[in-house]
């Protein structure tokens, strides 16, 4: 049983807590204080204790709510962690390790420039951090998305490596395999049509795609129990199909009782997220106004239902124009490999947010 109730945390979490663990039960031995036999005395020594090594009280507060973790799985009380006597404790200790943490300064565009003044890209390795400052900075990305803390924990499955970006004369796709902020093993569902199908390399999302489908269809799988909705976040891409077959007031119909049909389906935290249609690069030219009053519709909607919506055209629209680059160009309907990788990296970043 406490071997699966510690699996609950994220390994991170776990290794900081053995530590904690570890510290107490070592401060304990050491003592011949007896670890589990608890009282107000023991923590405020410890804290005490503790507050010889750090500079700040809010590290021994992490400490401490350590051992209260444990005492916790463990089924023990834990009272004595709001006695009054600790709570004084860490008022003093407050008061004595005054600790001001040393925000970084950020960085701005002027910095970068000054940077690369100090850089020959001719050379591989000036090349290379020239690129990690770049993508930093402009794709706001986690340094554990960029680099390893070390060569021996490199993992390519979190780091960036030269085939997950890819380079066009108007752009540059960069693909993010992992993300920190989604821990649990599908959390998340893509539920969609065929034009997100190929999506299947987001990490602990599960892909649910039924190509040919529009919104009623989804509404009737949705009703029938074919679509799994047990999930903190679901992401709804569907429309395409219904465009040119449909009028404007069939969208808000078919959209109003689709989110209508997942409220009553889902849990009550459930996070709702609706796609925008993606324009085809067929037919643009004749359905470019009605698809961007779809999606300016569905915005609306989604605001006045307190449910998400995401702009998923605008990474495909280059001055009001399809990304040719980004499109099948046999069928022009569906996207190539570089476009599934754009929408991919779309759909990483909305669900990190989520």
């Amino acid at each position: 049983m406490f071997v699966t109730r510690i699996s609950a945390f994220a390994k991170g979490t776990l290794v900081n807590f053995k530590t904690q663990w570890r510290a107490y039960l070592l401060f304990c031995n050491y003592f011949h204080l007896e670890p589990f036999d608890i009282d107000s005395e023991l923590l405020c020594t410890y804290s005490e204790f503790l507050s010889r090594s750090f500079r700040s009280a809010q590290s021994i507060r992490n400490y401490l709510n350590g051992v209260k973790v444990l005492f916790l799985l463990l089924g023990l009380h834990v009272d004595v962690f709001s006695s009054y006597e600790l709570k004084l404790t860490m008022k003093g200790l407050d008061r004595k390790l005054k600790h001001l943490p040393k925000q970084a300064f950020p960085i701005t565009l002027e910095i970068l420039g000054k940077i690369r003044e100090h850089l020959n890209l001719n050379t591989p390795l000036d090349a290379t951090y020239w690129c990690l400052f770049l993508f930093a900075l402009l794709l706001l990305s986690r340094k554990s998305n960029l680099v390893p803390v070390s060569t021996k924990k490199f993992d390519k499955n979190k780091q960036l490596c030269r085939g997950d970006v890819t380079v066009f004369p108007s752009l540059i796709i960069v693909a993010f395999k992992w993300t920190k902020t989604i821990q649990l093993d599908f959390r998340s569902t893509l539920v969609c049509d065929s034009i997100a199908k190929h999506v299947k390399t987001v990490r602990r999302c599960h892909l649910q795609a039924f190509p040919g489908a529009n919104i009623w269809d989804m509404i009737n799988l949705l009703n029938c129990g074919t679509i799994q909705v047990n999930y903190d976040i679901i992401l709804i891409h569907v429309g395409t199909n219904n465009v040119g077959t449909y009028e404007i007031a069939d969208f808000d119909i078919g959209y109003n009782v689709l989110i209508s049909t997942i409220e009553k389906l889902v849990k009550p935290h459930t996070v709702i997220v609706m796609s925008a249609i993606i324009p085809r690069l067929l037919d643009f030219q004749n359905t470019s106004y009605f698809v961007t009053t779809i999606n300016s519709r569905l915005r609306s909607l989604c605001f006045k239902r307190g449910v998400q919506f995401v702009a998923t055209y605008k990474p495909f629209l280059k001055f009001g124009m399809p990304v040719c680059e980004l499109y099948s160009p046999i069928c022009k309907l569906h996207l190539n490999y570089f476009g599934n990788l754009k929408l991919t990296n779309f759909f990483v970043q909305v669900l990190s947010h989520c």
